[in-house]
C-alpha cells in the first residue's frame, strides 16, 4: 500500500487510473486498520488528483468530506496545505458546515470558532464531534499564529484563546506537549517566550518566507567563505 501510494504518480498512469488505485489503497488502510496520519495522507493524494480535473470533482466529495473530518477529528494532526485543493473547496456545496469548521481551524482564531459554533450550535454534534477536544484544538492551533510574536503577556494569551487566567498554563503547556510549539513561560513575569510555532497552512507567503531564509543562509555561507578563504 505504501508502494502504490507513493509511487502512483510517478508511474505516468492517467488520473483516473491514479483515482482507482489510489481507492484501493485507502480501502485497504482502512481494512489494515493503519494509523490516522497513514490514511489522511491517502486521502489527500486521492483528492489532489482531481486538480487538473475540476469537472470531475463533485465526485471526490465523500472522500473531501472524509479528509477534512480526519483532520478535524485528529489530535495529532495542527498544520495542512490541502485547504485550497479544489476537491476540498467544493465542500462548501456541499457539505459547508463541515468546510466553515475545517477553515475555521487552519486559518481563523477562537474569536471566529466561537462565533461559528454560536452561529450553528448543533454543528459539532451533528458531526458526532467533543465540542471539548474541538475546542482545545482550535486553542492550540490559535497559540501557534499567536506565537509568531515571539514573546508575548499571559494577558495576551487568554485574550487570544478566550479562556480564563488560570487556564492559560495549561493550555500552553497542552500545545507544548502536542509538539504545536515549543515556549517557556515566566511566571514571575507572566510571560510566554516562543522559540518555534507550527504552520498551520504552507502556502504561498510560507514558500515566500522559506526562500528568504534560504537566500540569508545562502549569504551567510558565502560571506563565511569569503572570510575563511581569506586566512
Amino acid at each position: 500500500v505504501a508502494h502504490a501510494s507513493a509511487n502512483v504518480t510517478a508511474w505516468g498512469e492517467d488520473a483516473a487510473t491514479q483515482r482507482r488505485v489510489l481507492a484501493l489503497c485507502i480501502k485497504l488502510l482502512k481494512d489494515l486498520e493503519s494509523t490516522d496520519e497513514e490514511l489522511f495522507a491517502c486521502l489527500i493524494k486521492y483528492l489532489a488528483t482531481f486538480e487538473g480535473d475540476a469537472g470531475s470533482v463533485a465526485e471526490a466529495a465523500d472522500i473531501a468530506k472524509e479528509a477534512a473530518f480526519a483532520f478535524i477529528n485528529s489530535p495529532t494532526m495542527f498544520e495542512g496545505d490541502f485547504l485550497e485543493l479544489k476537491a476540498v473547496q467544493d465542500l462548501q456545496k456541499s457539505n459547508q458546515g463541515v468546510f466553515k469548521l475545517l477553515s475555521t481551524l487552519l486559518t481563523g482564531s477562537v474569536s471566529d470558532y466561537n462565533a461559528l459554533i454560536k452561529s450553528d450550535g448543533k454543528l459539532i454534534s451533528g458531526l458526532g464531534l467533543s465540542e471539548s477536544d474541538c475546542l482545545a484544538k482550535m486553542r492550540s492551533m490559535a497559540l501557534s499564529t499567536l506565537g509568531k510574536k515571539g514573546e508575548v503577556t499571559y494577558a495576551e494569551v487568554k485574550e487570544a484563546l478566550q479562556c480564563e487566567a488560570g487556564e492559560v498554563e495549561e493550555l500552553i503547556v497542552r500545545a507544548v506537549g502536542a509538539s504545536v510549539v515549543d515556549a517557556k513561560m515566566d511566571q514571575a513575569k507572566q510571560l510566554v517566550v516562543f522559540t518555534r510555532c507550527t504552520d498551520r497552512v504552507f502556502g504561498g507567503e510560507q514558500w515566500k518566507e522559506l526562500s528568504s531564509k534560504i537566500s540569508t543562509w545562502r549569504a551567510q555561507i558565502a560571506h563565511m567563505e569569503k572570510a575563511l578563504s581569506t586566512k
